[in-house]
């Protein structure tokens, strides 16, 4: 699969995975297992696509690794994901939000920096968020009990 062609591709991903939804924006794609992964591709200028690195793009679907995850092991069950223009952001079956990207006008939840690896919002911390959304460049999160 390759993100510069106009006619549909295959999407394949690692260890089978099932996918469950995708979510595309501007330059991000984000799709979402079944099992609660998260697999990434698209343009990679601001670290958008969550992998550790910056680039001019990602072709092929790359697998985004949540706190406390190793390589092999998931602590993190992600339930939800949304895309902004050059932001990401996830939750988690526990209620916790993740975001990662580009952060200048605040979208990520901690300031105006960008980061290239999701990142929990702490101000959402001791909340119990139920959905997520994320707009061109700004974030949602729903809270309840």
């Amino acid at each position: 699969m390759s993100i510069d062609t106009l006619e549909p591709g295959r999407i394949e991903l690692k260890d089978d995975e099932s996918i469950e939804r995708i979510f595309c924006s501007t330059a991000l794609s984000l799709i979402l297992t079944k099992s609660g992964k998260v697999y990434s591709t698209g343009a990679n200028a601001y670290g958008q696509c969550g992998i550790g690195t910056e680039s001019v793009s990602i072709h092929k679907p790359q697998r985004i690794l949540f706190s406390g995850e190793e390589k092999d092991t998931q602590d993190e069950i992600i339930i939800d994901v949304a895309s902004g223009y050059q932001h990401g952001i996830a939750l988690t079956e526990n209620g916790a939000v993740y975001t990662w990207g580009k952060g200048e006008r605040g979208q990520l939840g901690y300031g105006t920096a960008n980061t290239k690896r999701p990142q929990q919002v702490i101000a959402l911390k001791n909340e119990r968020v139920t959905k997520i959304s994320a707009g061109f460049n700004s974030s949602c999160a729903l809270t309840g009990t």
